[in-house]
């Protein structure tokens, strides 16, 4: 099967990671796979960071025209059978330069996703507008996601030494919450801080840690900094956690909606952390609550707080806990099994 995974997303979302990501495992696979994005833009520079060895085509140009341009040269020289987007914009740019010689899967984001199943599995999560009539006049087309979640990530290495006897794991000196913010401070970036606060008052040597750039975290430090969280507060990108280099963390609390929240909680789980999330997030399917984390409102956030203090104190409960998040991201989010749906719906848009 010959592939393309296009995007012309101007910044390096989780979400175009993700199908980046998709890329590279395509091509595991055995699938002939080239991801196509914007020339020289920041989306291009990560992915030649990322994914060295992935194969890789420019679209240059500025607008629909000229891209479209670009785009159906890279379909001549390719013949792809078919082609993986990830927005409406990007679906309709493909279908156009693709005509009737292939499919397009667009993988629905977290947010439309769960929209799309509240709707009962319509895939039409806003007004028809020209392009899907355009995009679906022209070629195949798959909506991927319309009723269940489509979302994993790519599960980190083998750690030997875990596995080891003789290798005994350091000693954690303190408890350390990491909270993954919203992209603006919101309310619930807001009562994750209040918790914070009130897990400091149980375990005074408690570290906070907030995953993302600094110039975008401004508010929420100051937030942090209003409720005596200063001398606590530690910044780290959120790379810390999706290449999964946490350590010593008592759980990860995600604020982040959409697909940003969600890789982020599926990181988490695969590093057997625990994770509180808002009970209305869109992503809320990733969890179990009691089981593999916490859901928390402003009416339950004093019982959240009780139960992250028994976890940090109980190493068997954080054990137990660990353990269902790694296997259910494992189980219920596989990385292999979301490679192999991509897949699935790319060979039944390209008619084989």
């Amino acid at each position: 099967m010959r592939v393309v995974v296009l995007t012309t997303s101007a910044t390096y979302t989780p979400g175009v990671r993700l199908l980046a990501a998709l890329a590279a495992g395509l091509t595991r696979r055995g699938d002939l796979t080239a991801l196509a994005c914007l020339s020289r833009g920041p989306v291009e520079t990560a992915i030649e960071q990322e994914w060295p060895r992935l194969r890789f085509r420019a679209i240059v140009g500025a607008g629909f025209v000229r891209r479209l341009a670009s785009v159906r040269g890279i379909m001549t020289a390719l013949r792809p059978t078919a082609v993986l987007v990830g927005s409406e914009e990007d679906a309709s740019l493909a279908s156009v330069a693709m005509g009737a010689h292939g499919g397009v899967v667009r993988r629905l984001t977290v947010s439309e996703s769960a929209t799309s199943m509240r709707n009962g599995g319509d895939d039409a999560t806003a007004p028809a507008r020209w392009h899907r009539r355009l995009m679906r006049s022209h070629t195949r087309y798959e909506a991927w996601g319309a009723r269940a979640l489509a979302v994993s990530w790519p599960a980190p290495a083998p750690d030997a030494a875990r596995d080891d006897p003789s290798v005994q794991a350091l000693p954690v000196s303190s408890a350390n919450v990491v909270i993954v913010p919203a992209a603006i401070h919101d309310a619930a970036t807001a009562l994750a801080l209040r918790a914070a606060s009130h897990l400091r008052t149980r375990m005074p040597e408690m570290r906070l840690t907030l995953l993302g750039a600094p110039a975008a975290l401004q508010a929420t430090r100051l937030h942090a900094a209003s409720l005596a969280l200063t001398n606590a507060v530690q910044i780290l990108p959120l790379d810390t956690l999706l290449r999964h280099t946490t350590r010593d963390a008592l759980a990860v609390w995600v604020c982040a909606a959409g697909d940003e929240g969600a890789v982020a909680t599926l990181a988490a789980m695969q590093q057997r952390l625990p994770v509180v999330m808002p009970a209305d997030a869109a992503f809320a399917d990733l969890l179990v609550p009691g089981v593999t984390g916490f859901f928390v409102t402003a009416e339950t956030l004093t019982m959240v707080v009780a139960a992250l203090a028994r976890v940090s104190g109980d190493a068997t409960v954080a054990e137990q806990m660990g353990a269902a998040a790694a296997a259910r991201a494992a189980g219920a989010f596989g990385w292999e099994a979301f490679v192999d749906g991509a897949a699935e719906h790319l060979a039944r848009v390209g008619g084989r």
